[in-house]
């Protein structure tokens, strides 16, 4: 009964190992990874419940060869296990797993015909073999594959990058936790010292190794790798000093004091029950010093962020410069970059970005963070997700994430955070992999998450004030230029009805004062009518008299009225109206408002002589409703990626703009969008940047082709 009590945590050890095999071989039976696993677990078991059954029962040499067959098992698929941790840079051979296998198969055979183990018996509670001839060979063969599988991995380690880093860090780990204390008890202690009192505790050191390569496989991406490499080193020298202390303890009081087993275990657990804290907190210690040296501390990243962020303008450009060096230096990473939301509602880099990053609202990595709110994309985890027969991320829309992915991988970077504010995706902030090749761990993700908030205030404050900035400077600039426009009319209009009212001008003179006096006139009323127009706008009292119009006759007198500009300047006005786009149900004097805009801008705004202006007219379909679209294109002053995202802002006006044409106050474009949006369309541009042209263009919805398909 003692010894039954004694050896039960050999059997449960033996139980463990053959659940934890059954669940690996559950999660996915057709992965060689997991069949590996899930043998080597079966010999750990069979070594492990051999040497239980021979302690409690009388001994059986059938028995001992399973317990001297199991290490071969254990070695063979181990080293198919280290194979097929193959990184997919490393070229793979089909053979390659026979040859593993054969060495251990022949051994089994030399095992079962009584050349390895020719008797068992039990001594003083010890299990006592009587060896073979072919008994150091078969050590040199098990120490052999162990020492093979380490070195290998440390070769495939050193070569490895991203995912398969840690992957090869776990069985790292886990074979340096199954081998120093199981070559140290039953290779080394019977084979030169013929100790054999120690012979149950490799089998148990195996089970270290199947609990974490399960663990690996099966859900790799959530533990802390460090943590429990630190840990594992921490254990393996705490395991290695106690094992040290017991054998000591164990055999000096057995030859100098003849107290028996019993007594010794007793004495040797008392010692080890008093030493194990202080020994543990002096070897933690230790470990960290050498090392497990702290990257950085959660709460000084946030504090020197804080403060620098604090020292700092509102400028966003610059905000975002800093930040990015605070992340590259806390993380090691190489790059860092935001992709931030712009008024076309793509996901732009900034200006001094290394790479060229646009990506449209269609985009499936844009879809799928907008529709994950908070979800990290994280490269590395996502091909392990992607490697399983069932993904097990709580995600939205499941099948985006692989070309979420791609996108990712196109990209060249690591991890896509997204960055929301009022429920609204505003940035995207990218990072590239780490310089040591190490994984993200659960404390670096947690920490970006914490990072990329703060970042997330830090865009929408920089954007607020910017826009602030921005429309205090337009009110300002608005107010002189209203001053000045109207001022300078209505002076003349009054100088001119003066000199009327004074009857000292001729015939002729009179007549020149009245159109001077009536075109100022119209100035007047057609700026006064611009603001009333953007009054209703915000008032959302805009009326429509729709009506067929034909827009031919209404880009034509608006050429006629500008026939001065379009000569002086040697405009090439190319007009294209595609059949059909010609008529359109419509309010005429609002259709008439938005082409007069968009070609008053655009004779105003092309260089001085060899300008070029193209009127083009399509129909469309968007989200199978027609559409009229009208674009105007040319090739001036273009608009600069910072003046983009205010173009339809009311009062705003570019400064290249202000500088050609100092007469206007910015209402044009935000008259266009309210306009086309009535007509149940939009307004959009397009420009690759200042002195590089632009495309303006509006849709309006074709009421009389739906009324037809009707």
């Amino acid at each position: 009964m003692l010894k039954m009590m004694e050896s039960l945590p050999l059997l449960a050890t033996g139980i463990l190992n053959i659940l934890l095999g059954a669940y690996v071989i559950y999660e996915n039976p057709k992965k060689a990874l997991n069949l590996g696993l899930f043998f080597f677990a079966l010999g750990a078991s069979g070594w492990i419940l051999s040497l239980w059954a021979t302690i409690n029962f009388p001994p059986a040499l059938w028995v001992s060869k399973i317990t001297f067959i199991s290490p071969l098992v254990i070695v063979a698929f181990l080293a198919f296990f280290v194979y097929e941790l193959e990184p997919k840079s490393f070229s793979r051979s089909l053979l390659a797993p026979v040859f593993i296998l054969a060495a251990p198969s022949v051994f089994i055979i030399l095992v079962l015909v009584n050349k390895v183990v020719t008797s068992v018996g039990i001594r003083n509670n010890h299990i006592i073999n009587t060896y073979g001839s072919a008994y150091p060979f078969y050590g040199m063969l098990v120490l052999g594959y162990i020492l093979g599988s380490l070195f290998y991995l440390l070769y495939k380690y050193h070569k490895a990058h991203g995912v398969d880093v840690l992957r090869l860090k776990y069985a790292l780990l886990g074979l340096a936790l199954m081998l120093i204390p199981s070559v140290i008890t039953n290779l080394i202690l019977p084979l030169v010292f013929k100790a054999q009192n120690f012979n149950t505790v490799g089998p148990i050191s195996a089970t270290f190794m199947v609990i974490l390569m399960t663990y690996a496989i099966v859900r790799y991406h959530l533990l802390e790798i460090w943590v429990v490499v630190r840990m594992g080193v921490i254990f393996s020298l705490v395991f290695a000093a106690i094992s040290f202390v017991y054998i000591v303890i164990v055999a000096s009081v057995s030859q100098y004091t003849g107290l028996g087993y019993i007594y010794s275990l007793i004495l040797s657990s008392l010692v080890i029950t008093l030493t194990f804290e202080p020994l543990k907190q002096f070897i933690e210690k230790a470990t960290d010093r050498i090392f497990f040296h702290k990257h950085y501390n959660f709460n000084n990243v946030i504090e020197e962020l804080t403060s620098t962020i604090h020292t700092a303008s509102l400028d966003l450009e610059r905000l975002l410069k800093i930040f990015n060096e605070i992340v590259k230096s806390t993380f090691k990473v190489s790059e860092a970059e935001f992709a931030v939301l712009t008024s076309k509602d793509t996901f732009l880099a900034s200006s001094d970005s290394k790479k060229d990053i646009e990506l449209s609202p269609n985009n499936p990595l844009i879809e799928f963070l907008k529709m994950n709110e908070g979800f990290i994309l994280n490269r590395d985890e996502i091909i392990h997700e992607l490697e399983r027969d069932r993904v097990r991320l709580k995600v939205v829309h499941i099948d985006l994430l692989p070309a979420a992915y791609e996108e990712l991988v196109k990209l060249d970077f690591t991890l896509a955070i997204p960055i929301s504010s009022d429920s609204q995706m505003i940035a995207i902030y990218f990072i590239g992999a780490k310089s040591s090749n190490d994984l993200f761990t659960t404390e670096d993700l947690r920490l970006l998450d914490h990072l990329t908030s703060e970042a997330g205030v830090l865009i929408n404050n920089a954007r607020l004030y910017g826009d602030l900035k921005k429309l205090d400077e337009a009110k300002s600039n608005f107010i002189s230029v209203v001053s000045h426009q109207l001022r300078t009319p209505l002076s003349a209009v009054r100088w001119s009805t003066e000199l009327l009212l004074d009857g000292t001008v001729d015939l002729k003179a009179q007549k020149e004062f009245l159109k001077d006096t009536y075109k100022n006139s119209l100035f007047v009323i057609e700026r006064l009518d611009d603001m009333l127009t953007a009054l209703d706008v915000e008032d959302k009292n805009l009326e429509l008299k729709k009506e067929p119009c034909r827009l031919r006759p209404l880009i034509d007198e608006i050429v006629k009225e500008n026939e001065f500009l379009v000569h002086s300047k040697k405009i090439d006005l190319t007009i294209n109206l595609e059949p059909g786009s010609d008529t359109v149900e419509c309010d005429t004097k609002k259709m008439k408002k938005m082409l007069e805009v968009l070609l008053n801008n655009a004779f105003w705004y092309v260089p001085e002589s060899g300008g070029s202006v193209t009127l083009a007219g399509q129909k469309r379909v968007y989200g199978n409703e027609p559409f009229l679209e009208i674009s105007v294109s040319d090739n001036g002053i273009g608009v600069s990626p910072d003046e983009q995202r205010y173009m339809f802002e009311k009062f705003f006006r570019g400064e290249a703009a202000k500088r050609m044409s100092p007469n206007g106050f910015g209402l044009g474009l935000f008259i266009v969008r309210a306009f086309a949006r009535a007509h149940g369309g939009d307004a959009h541009f397009e420009s690759a940047g200042r002195g590089k042209g632009a495309k303006f263009y509006f849709t309006v919805k074709r009421e009389e082709e739906k009324k037809t398909h009707a």
